[in-house]
């Protein structure tokens, strides 16, 4: 594999560097928006095809493509980027560089398929790399062939040997064995589960309105969709009713997208493998969520099943999910909430979904072990595609961002205020090392803040019944007193 011709032209690109130049950064990503935005019905059509997509999520996913490409494309500026390169000779310190790496190599998600290759292509452009995918459907192999640098960018349908992955760095959305390779790895971990939270204070009807429309989204195969539901035990059956409410709602909606509605408007049972959704009427009134607390019931809505089990230990993270159910747990307070998931919860979530006021919020995700949280909203674009890679911060505005395809390379002109040089190491006796010696054994600075424990619990209670109480009969006092003292003064004025 190392000696066919795509190969070998790539490795050649990537000795001449000039995928590292920044107009020819733009060049590739002005020419992929336009081949992208021309081809628009045709890749619809196989997001169709491939994934099961409806039309307006094939809509979306295409748009959500293209704002990541426009992130990619605006955030290269020539001012900046030359001022970074010629820092040095300019006499100033460069911390912050960073290199591209050389070549990319992606083991693309199945699910998603062209938004997940499409958003690291578009990160590795930005960067400057060059980039290889495997195994990828005709549309994509179309895009780059003729909308790029054929000599930078490829798709293959074997695995390279092992010598080229050792040069690559390998983003591996599948998991795959790909990480033996020995090079730089950006993994994605998609086996954790997404967690949503509900608390009494929260807008019931919002949260049961966005989590329901996160499970119908894309088939409910997004890996940040949240599968396990924690509400208040005094908020369940008002949020159950919402969810009721709201999942008939979208079925309806996504049945008439699809066809599936008769003549007369009702909606029949139905089960599409591709989209993974489950369309089993049943009347509320039968509902065990609705009628009364059960040890373990199940609510089958309209497309969308809802498991409610009773006790924390019923939790099981480590049941392969399933598009078509998400699991309900009613908890007793903040505290509880938080215990129910530790016992489970052994690596942080890759996202938690608050709907809550903005105290127990905040609360919820200090506590939480998380990759990211989202206070009383879902955002869509974060249910299409692989999680982020492991390490990096989540971001709304790109999956993949630049600096995950570069390496940090800092540079310093000169010396630092807490800097010694290797002269100054060697001969001790100098004045140099004397002063960076007294400096590193001179005492901390205080913190300037009062003694832990310095205001106990009484004495804050004291001071609060001062002002509460004492200080009010004081101030009227005093008014009181001023102003019979200027009355007499009247009065003897008078006399």
């Amino acid at each position: 594999m190392a000696s066919s011709p795509e190969i070998t032209a790539i490795l050649s690109t990537v000795s001449e560097g000039r995928t590292k130049d920044l107009r020819y950064r733009q060049r590739q990503l002005l020419s992929l928006h336009s081949w992208i935005d021309t081809h628009a019905t045709e890749i619809a059509g196989a997001l169709a095809a491939d994934d099961g997509r409806s039309p307006l999520e094939a809509e979306f996913v295409l748009s959500a493509v293209l704002n990541e490409l426009r992130h990619h494309y605006e955030s290269l500026d020539l001012k900046k980027e030359l001022a970074v390169e010629y820092s040095i000779k300019k006499g100033k310190e460069n911390p912050d560089r960073r290199v591209a790496e050389d070549l990319v190599y992606l083991v693309p998600a199945r699910s998603s398929l062209v938004f997940s290759v499409l958003v690291v292509l578009c990160a590795s452009i930005a960067a400057g790399c060059c980039f290889i995918v495997e195994a990828t459907p005709d549309v994509l192999r179309r895009l780059f062939s003729e909308s790029l640098d054929r000599r930078a960018f490829i798709t293959v349908s074997n695995r390279p040997i092992e010598s080229v992955l050792r040069s690559c760095l390998v983003v591996d959305q599948a998991n795959s064995s790909s990480s033996d390779a020995g090079g730089r790895i950006l993994t994605c971990d998609s086996q954790r589960r997404a967690v949503a939270i509900v608390d009494r204070s929260a807008d019931l009807d919002l949260a049961a309105k966005e989590i329901a429309a996160s499970r119908y989204f894309v088939g409910g195969e997004g890996d940040y969709a949240p599968d396990l539901v924690l509400v208040n035990e005094f908020a369940r059956a008002e949020f159950l009713e919402a969810w009721s409410k709201h999942c008939t709602a979208l079925s309806h909606a996504r049945s008439a997208m699809d066809g599936s509605c008769s003549s007369d408007g009702a909606l029949h049972p139905t089960l599409d493998v591709g989209k993974s959704f489950v369309t089993i009427p049943r009347s509320r009134t039968q509902d065990p969520c609705l009628m009364g607390r059960k040890q373990h019931s199940e609510m089958k809505g309209e497309g969308l099943r809802l498991d409610e089990i009773s006790t924390r230990q019923d939790l099981n993270f480590d049941e392969a999910r399933r598009a078509d159910t998400v699991t309900l747990l009613a908890y007793t307070s903040l505290d509880d909430a938080i215990d129910s998931l530790a016992t489970v919860q052994q690596n942080a979530l890759p996202a938690l979904y608050v709907f809550a006021d903005l105290a127990p919020a905040k609360y919820l995700s200090h506590f939480i072990k998380t990759h990211v949280s989202f206070v009383n909203h879902i955002p869509a674009n974060l249910l299409i595609g692989p999680v982020a890679p492991s390490g990096y911060p989540v971001s709304t505005e790109s999956r993949y961002r630049r600096e995950m395809f570069e390496s940090p390379s800092p540079q310093f002109v000169n010396v630092a205020a807490n800097e010694l040089g290797v002269a100054d190491a060697v001969e001790v006796e100098t004045r140099t090392y004397k002063r960076w010696h007294e400096a590193a054994r001179s005492p901390l600075k205080p913190t300037g803040q009062p003694r832990e424990g310095d205001v106990n619990f009484f004495v804050q209670g004291l001071r609060a019944a001062i002002v509460v109480y004492v200080l009010p009969v004081a101030l009227i006092g005093i008014f009181g007193a001023g102003f019979m003292g200027k009355k007499a003064l009247s009065y003897l004025k008078a006399r």
